[in-house]
């Protein structure tokens, strides 16, 4: 119903492939990826996230929740 920006990572989290704002129905691959993380189209733009880069996950601080 809405666009989406999609990162596809390897399995050491470095971006292999940027896809931005994709149509809603549409569908996007990479064949070396391990991964793939979506988000809200633009939120890319807004992070300056380039292939290359190596994404970090982490647990979110729980003090911060308190």
């Amino acid at each position: 119903k809405f666009p989406i920006d999609v990162v596809f990572v390897g399995r050491d989290g470095v971006v292999r492939k940027i896809r931005e704002a994709i149509a809603p129905w549409r569908m996007s691959a990479a064949l070396r990826a391990y991964a793939v993380i979506e988000l809200r189209a633009g939120a890319l733009g807004r992070a300056n996230t380039v292939i290359g880069d190596r994404l970090v996950i982490r647990p979110p601080d729980r003090s911060a929740l308190l």
